[in-house]
This record gives C-alpha cells, sequence and structure tokens, in this order.
C-alpha cells in the first residue's frame, strides 16, 4: 500500500495535469456534486478546466501543459458510440466549420437530437456558435433538413459532390440565454 502511496504521489507531483485529467476521467459516472468538488479542487491548485468543445475534446479529459479540458463523454446522455463517431468524424474529415458542416460529417443515426441538445447545452458548440439559443432553436430544422436530404443513402451519396448547388439551412437570430439560464443548462447537460 506504501507502494502504491508513493506512486502516485509521485505521479501527480511531475505530471500534474495529465494525472488529474485521468483522475476526473475515472469519476466521470458520479453524481455532478462529485466531479464539481474535485473540478473545484483541480482550480484551486492553479490548473485552468475548460468545458467540452466539438473541435477540441477527446473522449475523456485531457491535458495540454496546465489545462484540462472536459471530455465529450462527461456529457449526459451522450453515449460512448456518439462520442466515438464525433471524434473519429472530425479526425477523417477535419474540424467542425458549423454547426451545419457537424450534421454532415456525423452520422445522425448515432448523433441524434438527444445528444446534440445536450451538447449544445453543455457549451461544447461555443466555439462555432456562442449563442445557444441560437442552435436549440435551429436544431429541429437543422435535424429535418438533413433528414430529407439523406433520407435515401444512395441519393444521399449522388448528390454528396454538389455542395455548392444545395442551400445549407440557415439558423435565424434571436436573444441568448442568460448567464444564469447557461449554468443551469450546463449543470443539467453535465449530469
Amino acid at each position: 500500500y506504501a507502494l502504491i502511496s508513493y506512486r502516485t504521489a509521485w505521479l501527480k507531483a511531475n505530471y500534474g495535469p495529465e494525472f488529474l485529467a485521468a483522475y476526473l476521467s475515472s469519476i466521470v459516472g458520479s453524481k455532478m456534486s462529485v466531479l464539481g468538488q474535485y473540478i473545484r479542487s483541480v482550480r484551486e491548485a492553479g490548473f485552468s478546466v475548460l468545458p467540452p468543445d466539438i473541435n477540441e475534446s477527446k473522449e475523456d479529459f485531457s491535458a495540454s501543459g496546465d489545462i484540462i479540458r472536459l471530455g465529450l463523454s462527461a456529457v449526459a446522455k451522450v453515449g460512448q458510440s456518439a462520442v466515438k463517431n464525433i471524434i473519429e468524424s472530425r479526425e477523417k474529415e477535419g474540424r467542425f466549420e458549423s454547426f451545419w458542416d457537424f450534421f454532415l460529417k456525423t452520422d445522425s443515426r448515432v448523433v441524434n437530437r438527444g445528444v446534440i441538445e445536450n451538447l449544445i447545452k453543455s457549451g461544447a458548440f461555443d466555439s462555432l456558435e456562442k449563442n445557444r439559443a441560437k442552435l436549440l432553436n435551429a436544431l429541429p430544422s437543422f435535424l429535418e433538413y438533413a433528414s430529407k436530404r439523406c433520407s435515401d443513402s444512395n441519393q444521399c451519396s449522388l448528390f454528396d459532390n454538389v455542395d455548392d448547388v444545395v442551400l445549407d439551412p440557415v439558423m435565424e437570430e434571436c436573444e441568448d440565454f442568460s448567464v444564469r439560464e447557461k449554468l443551469d443548462f450546463e449543470k443539467e447537460s453535465m449530469g
């Protein structure tokens, strides 16, 4: 037991961010209050903890310098298959350039409405569009547009190369949520 304690302390002292990211990843299934408590202690130790990001996050928590980023698996109702599809799509086809680009690159059978809704609420799309209300309001029409566009898999692959001809759906402007509403959504979407 003493040897395990020594090695753990050595890892924490010499590889702090990586150790803490791995530790936070190990408690993802816990209650949000438990995870929140540990995230606060990580911040008190002098490390920055960033929210999930659709273009930056990995499956689990990850460390880069003194920064720890939440993984996509920390978002409630975002299953392992959805996370895997998002990351594989991003690695294969490049970063998501827009909300619509996300729809084009991911598999809607795996990355469904509930997954996208919780990713929006968690702030994972903030790097593409800061106005979360705008994204949530656009979600139903984007889902409908995507399903019509790819209703027949042969038709979808036939027209995949004519993106210049097919117009992308447009998001209507609206007032964003208040800071309090965003915080409530983040708490809800993180479990």
